[in-house]
């Protein structure tokens, strides 16, 4: 069994505190042991006879700390396995279920090339094909029991090129000053376009800036900036909780995806309370 850097924290401070004891103990013997009472106790070879009571209530005591120890940390292990497969299997039963819709779409899409321009028709497959890519990178994390599994170095500004790939063209998007950060490709062009679309249906935007932004007080970061609707202050602290929203008719779950994924980066997602609505992914 691989032995948890606690454990043996605990096992030191635990000899080192039985160390003082005995010592703090034969300090006292010395001081007392010419009185009647202490030569009841233990005999005319007091020390000895101490050093072996303290040792044997000592290693009493470790023994059961260490077993209570080894007993939470295999309790800790089995609920993390536990929640791994809850996870996994969650994401198993949703692709399924998205995969079927998919495949009715794809079929649809095969019978209305027929009468429709091939072109239009071609985007709606690469995007579903999108789509099972993502659902298949979820189910291989949550297998492994991750969130994101960082592989590549690329600049962000491919990132936002996939993003934003199925934004309306009525959308402008622009970018300035890109930077290169070492990510998960798919994940984090998920999360990117929660942010894009999350401005685009609850703020109505038409316009949105996308640019790298660097600091010697906080750090790199890329700062994501919309002309919306303003996010009202009541609710500006929520938005990133899961399923808080304020249209009945979405599931609330996009910011935080979102802010989980960046998070999984070692990074943060934030709110910046300024005109225009300005999101801030901190990576530093």
């Amino acid at each position: 069994m691989k032995v948890s850097p606690n454990v043996v924290f605990f096992i030191i401070m635990l000899f080192g505190f039985s160390v003082w004891i005995t010592d703090t103990i034969l300090e006292l013997v010395v001081f007392h042991k010419e009185t009647d009472l202490f030569i009841a106790l233990f005999g005319n070879n007091i020390e000895s006879n101490l050093i072996r009571i303290v040792a044997v209530v000592v290693l009493t005591i470790l023994a059961f700390s260490i077993r209570g120890v080894f007993l939470r940390e295999k309790e800790m292990q089995e609920m993390i396995q536990r929640r791994t497969d809850e996870l996994s299997t969650l994401a198993h039963t949703l692709s399924h279920d998205v995969r079927g819709h998919l495949h009715v779409i794809l079929t649809c899409c095969d019978v209305l090339r027929m009468n429709y321009q091939e072109v239009v028709l071609d985007d709606i497959v690469e995007h579903i094909r999108s789509i099972e890519n993502l659902l298949s990178r979820s189910i291989t994390l949550a297998d492994a029991g991750k969130i994101v599994e960082i592989t590549h170095q690329v600049n962000f500004e491919e990132i936002v090129e996939e993003a934003t790939s199925i934004v309306p063209e009525s959308i402008t998007v622009t970018t300035e000053n890109l930077p290169t950060v070492n990510c998960d490709v798919t994940k984090l062009t998920q999360a990117l376009q929660n942010i894009v679309l999350n401005a685009i249906l609850h703020g109505k935007a038409t316009m949105i800036t996308i640019r790298g932004e660097s600091c010697l007080e906080k750090g790199d970061a890329i700062v994501i900036s919309n002309n919306g609707v303003p996010i009202d202050k009541s609710i500006q602290e929520r938005i990133f909780e899961r399923g808080f929203t304020t249209d009945k008719k979405h599931t609330g779950l996009g910011l935080s995806i979102a802010a989980k994924i960046i998070q999984a980066h070692g990074w943060l997602l934030s709110l910046r309370v300024t005109n225009p609505t300005t999101f801030v992914i901190s990576l530093s």
